[in-house]
């Protein structure tokens, strides 16, 4: 964040920073949205990485293309509504969120369910080899059947959560990349410096 201070008090737009900042959170969303039930945490060091970058140049210029241009007194007040609509727009953005994830949960639960049915030579394969394995375990008939099913059941959870998610990175992504050209249309300014208490 400091170095992004400098860069604006040297001239350069804050729309193109913040707009470059906008693309590097979309790359972030697009890297997790491949994400698998093998990715571990050294997946997660790029993406991150991208993301902080991303952020950092998004936030200060932000708020320097909202509150830049006031003077005296309605600085305090910019900076309150700035922070507000700050405040709002995420509450909006989770609530958006968490309701995609919910409809897709069930959409990514309902498709996988699809194919766990005695005609499906892989679910088959997977419950014998479940069976067996319970069953080599000292289980009853009965019991290793009820076991099977649970851990096929889990599978199908664990599957579902994972696309899902990936389906959330995907969305916030586009949303990302969708608000970009909202960010020209703030007027270029030469010589715009940095808010000081912007970060």
């Amino acid at each position: 964040m400091p170095f992004v201070g400098i860069m604006l008090n040297k001239g350069v737009p804050a729309q193109l920073m913040a707009a470059t900042g906008m693309i590097l959170f979309f790359v972030f969303s697009l890297m997790l949205s491949h994400s698998t039930l093998t990715t571990g945490i050294s997946d997660f060091f790029w993406p991150l990485a991208i993301r902080g970058l991303g952020l950092a140049l998004l936030f200060v210029p932000l708020t320097t293309l909202a509150i830049g241009s006031l003077k005296g007194h309605e600085i305090g007040q910019g900076t309150g509504l700035n922070n507000m609509m700050r405040q709002l727009g995420g509450s909006f953005g989770i609530a958006g969120l968490t309701t995609l994830i919910h409809i897709r949960q069930a959409v990514h639960r309902n498709n996988l369910l699809s194919y766990i049915n005695p005609y499906n030579p892989l679910y088959t394969e997977r419950f014998n080899s479940y069976m067996q394995a319970f069953q080599a375990k000292g289980k009853s008939f009965s019991d290793a059947t009820r076991m099977a099913l649970g851990a096929i059941n889990n599978a199908v959870d664990r599957q579902s959560s994972l696309l899902t998610y990936n389906d959330a990175y995907w969305v916030v992504g586009v949303v990302m990349l969708c608000a970009i050209p909202l960010v020209f249309l703030a007027p270029f300014k030469k010589g715009q410096k940095a808010i000081t208490d912007s970060h």
